[in-house]
């Protein structure tokens, strides 16, 4: 069945609530982008915007893990790697 929605002062909020009808997966995955900021200076913030954007993120690398889990709760990690460089993005 679908999720029912639960109102909260004026937010539709969908919830899953059938745990019984859930799948198990034995496999999770890990990863994580990390980037460097740089200060924006006053011209690079010219975009008509009510955000103020003082630092701009440049990606520069990296990292992901797979891991398997049987119903004993062992882990196996089936696949990882890391990477730091300029074409990360197209390489992730």
């Amino acid at each position: 069945s679908l999720p029912t929605p639960v109102y909260q002062l004026g937010k539709s909020i969908k919830t899953f609530n059938n745990h019984k009808c859930m799948q198990p997966n034995p496999y999770r995955i890990i990863w994580d982008l990390e980037s460097l900021t740089i200060k924006l200076t006053s011209e690079e913030d010219t975009q008509l915007t009510r955000t103020e954007k003082i630092q701009k993120h440049i990606p520069c690398g990296y990292s992901y893990v797979v891991i398997r889990m049987d119903g004993s709760y062992n882990y196996e990690i089936i696949s990882h790697d890391l990477y730091r460089g300029p074409d990360e993005l197209q390489r992730f």
